[in-house]
């Protein structure tokens, strides 16, 4: 699980992918559901999560030596 994803250098650019994966799937419906005006705010606003996520996440992967664990 996360743990694992942890150890392992790269999260960040891994969590993007997924996301923008998961993005791209819900599209359609967030399209069919909400106004233009409501669509363009929830993607500014899922831009500016993601952005802080892995923002933070590469930080503790600085901090913590790139996810290499030394044994």
């Amino acid at each position: 699980g996360v743990l694992n994803q942890l150890d392992e250098p790269g999260i960040a650019d891994r969590l993007e992918t997924d996301w923008q994966s998961n993005q791209e799937a819900m599209s359609s419906g967030v399209n069919s559901v909400l106004s233009p005006e409501q669509v363009e705010a929830f993607n500014s606003s899922q831009s500016r999560t993601i952005r802080q996520v892995t923002q933070g996440l590469r930080m503790m992967e600085a901090f913590t030596g790139g996810g290499r664990r030394s044994e």
